[in-house]
């Protein structure tokens, strides 16, 4: 399976959310299940060759299932090894009135029933 980059053509944050600005370079292997969005969030990285989120094959890397909604803003970084194959969106899982914007990621490695990299079963918008 090779890597898949995801870009879009002018990749901004979502302005008035909470912003997480890694600083940090490596691999983040988490090991307590995805980390859950309750929120609107931009998650902004180093770059996807400087910065690596795993789930470890044991469960999806970002989780969404707020059904009040918000907005997810995820750059430059990868999403590696989300998932398991009875789990939707083994790299990111959207089930709710949200949107979802992606820019300049590489997701690999991930699996699901559905969505391998991103599932969104709910009434938001992915791009």
């Amino acid at each position: 399976m090779t890597a898949a980059p995801v870009r879009s053509a002018k990749p901004s944050p979502m302005r008035a959310r909470d912003t997480i600005n890694f600083a940090v370079t490596g691999t983040i292997t988490l090991t307590s299940g995805a980390l859950e969005l309750n929120r609107g969030l931009n998650i902004i990285g180093p770059g996807a060759t400087n910065l690596t989120v795993s789930g470890n094959k044991a469960s999806s890397v970002f989780y969404d299932d707020v059904l009040s909604g918000g907005n997810f803003f995820l750059s430059a970084l990868t999403v590696a090894d989300g998932g398991t194959p009875d789990v939707d969106g083994g790299g990111v899982y959207t089930d709710s009135i949200f949107t979802c914007t992606i820019s300049d990621c590489v997701f690999k490695g991930c699996i699901s029933d559905a969505g391998g990299a991103i599932f969104n079963g709910g009434f938001g918008a992915s791009s």
